[in-house]
């Protein structure tokens, strides 16, 4: 049930670490479509970009 699930996720999440193109994903993961790559990993880059954002900025006020 799960357990595939967990480890497709996984190949998935590191798939998008390498910035690897929604295209890609689709090939390697058998999606009909693009959908599945915008729609779910959108939020996934927003995060990355958002935590990559409040590490510039505290640099940039000095913070860190």
């Amino acid at each position: 049930g799960r357990a595939f699930y967990g480890t497709r996720r996984g190949l998935t999440d590191a798939f998008a670490d390498l910035d690897a193109s929604t295209d890609v994903l689709q090939q390697a993961f058998g999606w009909a479509d693009r959908r599945m790559a915008d729609t779910v990993y959108r939020d996934r880059d927003r995060l990355k970009a958002r935590g990559e954002s409040a590490t510039i900025r505290a640099l940039v006020r000095g913070e860190k």
